[in-house]
């Protein structure tokens, strides 16, 4: 066993080493080092250390930026020695119907006056976020949240290829592994955009070569009911076979999944989240069935649509931790079903939200676990005393929520009588 002495001696050693260390030799080491929790950790090794990670490193491992905040993206096209740095860019803009998180930005530009919008286009903005992309190394994870405005066809012609150049910049880069697109609903957006508005070809749009990707979010993009695009789009999936994570929001029905699903395989989906408006009909349901037959790694599935889903096949989602199913009636039974499959042990389910408790449901709630689940979340309850019992059955239970409601009043919405203090 080593001995106090020896420890401290070894402590000696590193700080002698450390304030020795060339600062070139430092900066490449940190260059390899992603989590900024890992940064931090590195930067508080020594004074030496934090006056060199903190502020070139640590200040620029992620990006969120307003789209108009242009002191921001000239410090990063003008200091590339320091943009390669960046691991993670969020743009965003005001048109957005989306909340975006607050900015984050290297101090050096923050420091001169934010949202000048006279001074540049917009489409001279997004080729200005597209130099700034270009000089990063390991970018790793790009979110892009963003509405149009109504501008003139003249204008119209110059975003639509400002934005290719964008996603240009974006697939290019071989690490990027996170990729989100928000808001994108407009049909004028590209790359629909090219096709309604002047009859481009969309096939070769750059945002299609994207590939390895290890998590993917899109929600209301205009690409998921254009049938051309979409097939096109499924290559991005169809090439990351290590995806852990799909969320898909479509406010539309012309959504087309089986199209967007052909010829996928996921052998490493942890996470699946789909909320479609509406699927009437029942080649899509089919497709998400299939999809969740098919993937037995998954552990946390949410869905949010209006009809049935057949039952799905014994056996099926075996390492399920979380199940949110937020449905209507009609669909209701299907995640019940998932509850009392008999040819499985008791689900070790951690988190079961947006489902009705009934006299019938209570019993199924009982093929789960009772040391496992951990939070209950339920959309309707038969009356107050179902509750009680639901919470007794869970002794590891730590969160139960109801819905928000005037229980003495509109209490009709949610339960069949009044609760009362």
């Amino acid at each position: 066993m080593p001995s106090r002495s020896s420890s401290i001696d070894e402590r000696n050693i590193f700080i002698h080493l450390a304030r020795h260390l060339p600062p070139e030799l430092v900066d490449l080491i940190a260059s390899f080092v992603d989590s900024r929790r890992d940064l931090l950790a590195f930067a508080s090794a020594c004074r030496a250390f934090k006056q060199l990670i903190i502020p070139y490193h640590l200040d620029y491992r992620v990006v969120h930026c307003h789209l108009d905040r242009q002191s921001a993206w000239s410090h990063l096209v003008e200091r590339p020695d320091l943009t390669r740095h960046v691991r993670d860019v969020y743009v965003y803009d005001l048109r957005s119907t989306l909340q975006p998180l607050p900015d984050r930005v290297p101090a050096a530009g923050s420091r001169e006056a934010v949202n000048d919008k006279a001074s540049l286009s917009t489409p001279d903005k997004l080729l200005r976020v597209s130099q700034a992309l270009r000089s990063i190394d390991n970018l790793q994870e790009f979110r892009w949240l963003t509405g149009w405005s109504s501008i003139s066809p003249e204008e119209m012609e110059k975003q639509l290829f400002a934005e290719f150049t964008l996603w240009g910049a974006v697939s290019q880069q071989p690490t990027l592994r996170r990729l989100e697109v928000l808001d994108m609903w407009s049909d004028s957006h590209p790359p629909t955009g090219f096709q309604s508005e002047f009859n481009y070809d969309t096939d070769y749009y750059p945002l299609w070569s994207i590939s390895n990707l290890s998590a993917l979010k899109l929600r209301n993009v205009n690409f998921l009911r254009q049938q051309n695009c979409l097939h096109q789009f499924s290559g991005v999936l169809r090439r990351s076979p290590s995806l852990e994570s799909l969320c898909l929001y479509a406010s539309n029905d012309s959504f087309d999944l089986p199209t967007l699903l052909r010829g996928c395989q996921f052998s490493n989906l942890r996470e699946l989240r789909v909320e479609v408006s509406s699927w009437s009909t029942s080649t899509h349901r089919e497709a998400f069935a299939c999809l969740l037959e098919q993937t037995p790694t998954l552990e946390d599935v949410t869905w949010e649509f209006n009809h049935a889903v057949r039952p799905l096949q014994a056996r099926s989602l075996p390492a399920l931790k979380q199940l949110s199913a937020w449905q209507s009636s009609e669909s209701h039974a299907f995640g019940f079903d998932l509850l009392v499959d008999e040819s499985l042990p008791p689900r070790k389910l951690e988190t079961i939200a947006g489902f009705r408790l009934t006299p019938s449901s209570l019993v199924k709630f009982g093929r789960v676990n009772r040391n496992a689940l951990r939070k209950l979340e339920l959309s309707k309850f038969h009356n107050i005393e179902l509750v009680v019992q639901v919470a007794n059955m869970f002794p590891s239970l730590t969160w139960l929520a109801i819905p928000s409601t005037d229980y003495t009043r509109d209490y009709w919405r949610v339960t069949k009588e009044p609760v009362h203090q």
